[in-house]
């Protein structure tokens, strides 16, 4: 059960206008498959300190090690036979005797390729630090091909740089950020941990944790890195360890009405009615949502009734 609640967001980064899925198709298109490679190979050495040129070389080995699922629409294997493979409504279908058995979808990545995507991105922050899209790219790599150890390693070299190139971070196409260095950073990791948070296993729990930990090195003025951690401890029914990180969060951003929502209630699970009533009081006076405004007056009502 999911008993803190989380930040919910899109990892909008990973979409918006600046970045290089566009430039990757057209140079597909205009190129061709057949000689990306050499073609990529040779900007690289013409180029080398043009980034998009290691960036689309990642782009490139990582759909090398893009691998094929097929998959049965009922249960178990696809039963034996031949198959037709035909196209529709933007998708692959597997058809036999003239009828939809299954279909393709993606079946993961080689190992191998995203390590070899992840060595062209390794190299290109060696040259450009700031570039918090490189970081977040690389970092989402690794997490493509299950590379666990070298997605938190990115991850913390992210947090690093957001320390030591402040105030020079940039993302794609070296555009501005759009938004305070901080809030930016500590968006893009708490995505990164949201991620782990709904795989809904030990191991993502461990590395939400992990994650938790880099934002708050790196953003200590961010209530999410401390929310996360919170959240953390919630999995494992640590109240008592999620109680300082909360206070934490609210201390930072005394605005939040989800930090709040949160703090009273982890006061009702330690048991301090106090705390609750004056966490949830302060959630009616920030004014919030009605749907949040609802339940902190419930939860007050709870509490004075229980009180006697």
């Amino acid at each position: 059960m999911k008993t803190i609640m989380v930040w919910l967001f899109i990892l909008v980064a990973m979409a918006n206008a600046g970045d290089y899925k566009k430039d990757w198709a057209d140079l597909r298109e205009k190129i061709g498959k057949e000689k990306l490679e050499a073609h990529l190979s040779d900007w690289r050495t013409r180029e080398p300190e043009n980034p998009d040129a290691w960036i689309h070389s990642a782009n490139f080995a990582l759909e090398q090690g893009e691998a094929v699922n097929f998959q049965n629409r009922g249960k178990g294997p696809l039963p034996e036979g031949n198959y037709e493979l035909v196209e529709k409504d933007g998708k692959i279908t597997i058809v036999q005797n003239g009828k939809e058995v299954g279909e393709v979808g993606p079946g993961g990545y080689n190992p191998e390729a995203v390590r070899k995507a992840g060595g062209y991105l390794v190299e290109a922050l060696k040259k450009w630090p700031h570039r918090a899209d490189i970081h977040c790219g690389l970092a989402t790599i690794y997490a493509r091909g299950d590379l666990w150890k070298e997605h938190i390693a990115t991850l913390e070299s992210f947090g690093a740089a957001a320390r030591e190139q402040a105030g020079k971070l940039r993302w794609c196409h070296n555009e501005e950020l759009g938004a305070p260095e901080a809030d930016f950073v500590a968006d893009k990791l708490h995505s990164f941990a949201l991620r782990q948070f709904e795989q809904e296993t030990k191991e993502g729990d461990a590395r939400l944790f992990a994650i938790a930990k880099i934002a708050i090195a790196a953003c200590p003025k961010s209530a999410k890195g401390y929310n996360d951690a919170a959240i953390y401890h919630g999995l494992t029914k640590n109240w008592k360890a999620a109680q300082p990180m909360l206070e934490k969060a609210a201390a930072v951003a005394p605005e939040d009405t989800l930090v709040w929502m949160n703090l009273g209630d982890n006061f009702v699970r330690l048991k301090d009615k106090a705390g609750a009533r004056k966490a949830y009081q302060r959630v009616l006076d920030l004014n919030p949502p009605e749907e949040l405004r609802a339940d902190a007056r419930k939860k007050l009502d709870e509490l004075g009734k229980a009180a006697k």
